[in-house]
C-alpha cells in the first residue's frame, strides 16, 4: 500500500511539474517592450512579503498579490482583456508558475517572467519603489 501511495504521489506530481512546465513565458526584454508600448498589462509580483529583498522595489507597474490568497484576490480593477505576467524571485520560478496556473484556471491570458525579478535586473532594467498603502 506504501509503495502505491507513494507512485500516485510522484505521478501526480510529475503531472503537475508538466503542466506547469507548458506554461507560457516572457522574457525580461520582451516585458519591457510590452510596458514601454503601453500594452494592457497586468505585472503580479507574487513574491511573499517578507521575502522581499529588494526593500519595497518591483517592476515598474507591478501590484503585490499574495499566492496564498490568488485564487479570490479581486480583479475588478483589472483592464478587460489584459494579459498578466507574474514573477517571483524563486528558484525555477515557482511561486510564478503556481500563480499564473491560478489565474489562467480563472480565464486570463497569463505568461510567467522567465528569471523572475533577478532576470529582470540581469538584463539591466530597473525596479521602481512601491508606494506604501495606509492602513486605516
Amino acid at each position: 500500500m506504501l509503495a502505491l501511495y507513494l507512485a500516485l504521489r510522484a505521478w501526480r506530481r510529475w503531472g503537475t511539474a508538466r503542466r506547469l512546465a507548458r506554461l507560457p513565458r516572457v522574457r525580461p526584454d520582451e516585458l519591457a517592450d510590452l510596458i514601454a508600448r503601453g500594452s494592457e498589462l497586468v505585472i503580479a509580483d507574487v513574491r511573499a512579503a517578507a521575502m522581499h529583498d529588494t526593500q519595497g522595489q518591483r517592476i515598474p507597474g507591478a501590484r503585490h498579490l499574495e499566492l496564498a490568497t490568488i485564487a479570490r484576490v479581486n480583479t475588478d480593477d483589472w483592464p478587460a482583456g489584459a494579459e498578466v505576467v507574474t514573477y517571483c524571485a524563486c528558484p525555477n520560478d515557482a511561486s510564478a508558475l503556481k500563480a499564473a496556473q491560478v489565474l489562467g484556471e480563472r480565464g486570463f491570458r497569463v505568461r510567467v517572467l522567465a528569471g523572475g525579478i533577478d532576470g529582470w535586473l540581469e538584463a539591466g532594467y530597473e525596479l521602481e519603489v512601491a508606494r506604501a498603502v495606509a492602513i486605516a
